[in-house]
């Protein structure tokens, strides 16, 4: 049986066009949920199951039954279904795409005891709309003293403005005369990530280790991951992806299915000092970016509102301990302790650090909020007024 090639989504209602297609359907969880069998191998199409939620490596179909080898599970085949197959050949989305897709070179000057020396670095981005607008992270432009950038398929290097960074989110917003650009400027379409889940399809665009205009692809992994900004703040609500994401892939699109931008390529996950991909990168949802994006065209600074602590997970799973508190930070002036576990902000419930954070990257400054602590064998209520994040903080485990 062969696998899935389409040019793109499309619908099919009926068993025998699947079959067609050399797709199987069976029930995973609650929903049905289509797969194909290729050179041995079975992989999800429709992704949203949380059994098939990504390609398997074992797999057999045998009188009718899916049996997943990898966690056991049996799925019965179905008929009279509906579904949205993703295209195995992803071409057509890298065509529209590429020309929106930016190379980001950045030169800085380093001081040394034998002189000045050039540094370079490259990275990626995307065009924002046809003002020439171009969005990447932070970390690829914070050092620059020049920042050049090549626009889809161009050959020639355009010098950028930068109009705005946000070390918080990991955002910069970079600006070209689009008379300079020598065409016209594609700018991507910006989905959701509020709509992404677990298991869809993903695509990264950009520029690793410099080769520009590199697509690979893969499946959305994980939802809702705290990562680290430039600053020692946490950006919650990361996009964990398989697609592979190495150095200069910073700042590229993260694409759906349908070719819109649903994240910002930001971090990779390495182990024994490997910078090269593994499997497990983050991208920046792009809702934190819609947010960020005009204050950072106006070359504003975003507030964000500021507990002022440190917390470390507790050893039952239940609540957040403080384990530093900043001297004259809004904590501070509302009387919390290091030693209090932090158990509700704002009526929410917490279970770990990341929570705090999260619950706070959620107001803004000066709102009142009431956080429960645990302290010496009782609970508490404290009302704090949230203050403004500083430019950075000293590391700590979370520090919202």
């Amino acid at each position: 049986m062969s696998a899935v090639a389409v040019s793109g989504p499309i619908r099919v209602a009926t068993l025998e066009e699947l079959r067609a297609r050399g797709v199987i359907v069976v029930h995973g969880a609650d929903r049905p949920i289509a797969v194909f069998v290729h050179d041995g191998h079975v992989s999800a199409v429709d992704n949203r199951c949380p059994h098939l939620g990504f390609p398997l490596n074992k797999g057999s179909v045998r009188d009718g039954i899916l049996t997943c080898h990898w966690h056991e599970a049996r799925f019965d085949l179905c008929s009279g279904c509906t579904f949205d197959l993703w295209a195995d050949d992803v071409a057509a989305y890298d065509t529209e795409v590429r020309d929106g897709v930016v190379y980001v070179q950045v030169s800085a000057r380093l001081r040394t005891p034998f002189g000045d020396e050039q540094q370079q670095g490259t990275g990626s981005g995307f065009v924002l709309d046809n003002e020439g607008y171009i969005l990447t992270n932070q970390h690829v432009v914070s050092d620059a003293d020049v920042v050049r950038v090549r626009i889809g398929e161009g050959d020639k290097l355009i010098e950028a403005d930068v109009k705005g960074t946000d070390p918080s989110s990991d955002l910069a917003v970079l600006k070209v005369d689009p008379a300079e650009v020598g065409g016209e400027l594609h700018p991507l379409e910006l989905g959701s990530s509020s709509a992404v889940q677990v298991g869809q399809p993903a695509i990264a665009i950009g520029s690793p280790f410099g080769l520009q205009g590199s697509l690979t692809t893969g499946v959305i992994s994980a939802i809702g991951r705290p990562i680290r900004a430039p600053n020692g703040f946490q950006i919650s609500g990361a996009l964990q992806t398989d697609a592979a994401i190495n150095p200069g892939n910073s700042g590229g699109p993260l694409l759906d299915a349908e070719g819109r931008v649903i994240g910002i390529n930001a971090q990779i996950e390495t182990a024994g000092g490997s910078r090269s991909n593994s499997g497990v990168g983050f991208a920046i949802p792009i809702d934190t970016a819609k947010q960020a994006i005009p204050a950072l065209k106006r070359g504003e600074r975003i507030r964000r509102a500021y507990l002022g602590v440190s917390t470390t997970d507790t050893a039952n799973g239940s609540g957040a301990a403080i384990a530093q508190v900043s001297d004259g930070g809004p904590a501070d002036k509302a009387g919390l302790r290091v030693g209090d576990r932090i158990v509700r902000v704002g009526g929410e419930r917490i279970v770990d650090s990341d929570d705090v954070a999260t619950a706070i990257a959620s107001r803004k400054p000066g709102d009142v909020i009431e956080i429960v602590v645990q302290r010496d064998g009782s609970e508490r209520t404290v009302r704090v007024t949230l203050g403004t994040q500083p430019r950075s903080v000293l590391p700590a485990q979370s520090t919202p």
